[in-house]
């Protein structure tokens, strides 16, 4: 499929499900098996926004296990902007210092090769959210085939498939009410808009004393109320923005500047 072609297709889709059979069709005329693209920017979210193509297998492996919180491809994608593989990142200086130590890192990329994904090719995304918030996302094209067929292929069009995947994320970033509404990313309870004014003053009180470290009683101590009633507002500030206890409560304040440090 020339490249042309390939971003004409991706224009017309409409939704995220056109979107997801558009890039795998593209995938496959260079190759690839399946695509993984994932949101890899927020603390505060527990499970990322996750739009992908692989094996059910595969996709209950790295849910069950939680890989997403350990997985060395998803720290690579953060820190860089240019294209790699997986053989890259096993390469890495320090992630064989990991390996040494039997961390966690090791067993993504080997579980991986176990469900037949013998190599992937990482495209990071990194982007300026409408709230004017830095983000990165990555997408990771699997390969199934002899190794020395992609790096034959990558020869020719690693440029093209950046290309490709960095238009495609875009348009994701273009679907941005659905992508919010549907995956709560700044909706809280009742999808409601999470801002400033989700909470009260004293709200916003709690949580930013919460952030700074305070216990509850240093808390009551400084507002000069009970620590019952700081608990009762923290319990508030929890189910209005979802969280489920105070840290993640902080990490979703900050994420959507309802509090400063």
């Amino acid at each position: 499929m020339k490249i042309q072609e390939s971003l004409v297709k991706i224009e017309t889709c409409d939704s995220f499900e056109a979107l997801k059979s558009a890039m795998q069709g593209i995938i496959e005329s260079y190759g690839f098996s399946h695509f993984s693209f994932i949101d890899v920017g927020d603390a505060s979210i527990d499970e990322p926004f996750h739009l992908a193509t692989v094996s059910r297998e595969w996709d209950e492996d790295y849910r069950g296990f939680n890989m997403v919180q350990f997985d060395p491809v998803l720290s690579a994608a953060r820190r860089r902007n240019t294209p790699f593989t997986w053989d890259e990142v096993a390469r890495n200086e320090s992630f064989q210092k990991k390996i040494t130590k039997r961390s966690h890192d090791v067993d993504v990329l080997a579980a991986a090769r176990d469900h037949g994904l013998k190599n992937g090719f990482v495209v990071p995304f990194h982007f300026v959210d409408s709230l004017g918030r830095q983000n990165s996302a990555c997408c990771t094209f699997f390969w199934k085939d002899r190794i020395s067929r992609l790096r034959f292929m990558l020869k020719r069009e690693r440029h093209d498939l950046h290309m490709l995947m960095l238009y495609w994320a875009q348009k994701v970033m273009d679907l941005n009410d659905v992508f919010t509404k549907k995956h709560k990313r700044f909706f809280g309870e009742n999808g409601e808009s999470i801002s400033r004014s989700s909470l009260t003053a004293r709200e916003r009180d709690v949580l930013s004393w919460t952030a700074r470290g305070k216990t509850m009683a240093d808390i009551a101590e400084i507002l000069v109320i009970s620590s019952h009633t700081v608990e009762a507002h923290m319990r508030q500030i929890m189910r209005k923005l979802g969280a489920t206890n105070k840290t993640h409560a902080v990490a979703i304040g900050i994420f959507h500047n309802i509090i400063d440090l």
